[in-house]
């Protein structure tokens, strides 16, 4: 009796681990296929992000080209007016000699 009592319970004890078992082996397949989900959003938002870098250093670099431009254009028309005002200053020299 004590035999089959002992039988009984190694049986039970067995199947309450083997219950336990499969429990874990389901809650590890429930985790990877979510890490598996999470890695694959994680995937796509960092090419979403690189694309997005990558569109904005464009339009960085075409903003600095814009300045650029526009400091020469800047400096270019600095230049044509200072020499717009030393060629009037010239003119008003020339016209206050003629008026003597």
């Amino acid at each position: 009796q004590d035999a089959t009592a002992t039988a009984a319970e190694t049986e039970a004890t067995a199947q309450v681990l083997q219950d336990a078992i499969q429990q874990v082996e389901q809650e590890n397949k429930t985790l990877s296929e979510a890490m598996e989900q999470l890695q694959a959003k994680a995937h796509q938002d960092n090419e979403r992000l690189q694309e997005a870098l990558n569109k904005a250093e464009k339009e960085a670099q075409s903003l600095r080209v814009n300045a650029a431009s526009h400091q020469e254009d800047l400096q270019r028309i600095r230049t044509d007016r200072a020499a717009s005002e030393k060629e009037v200053s010239k003119l008003k020299t020339k016209v206050s000699l003629l008026e003597r």
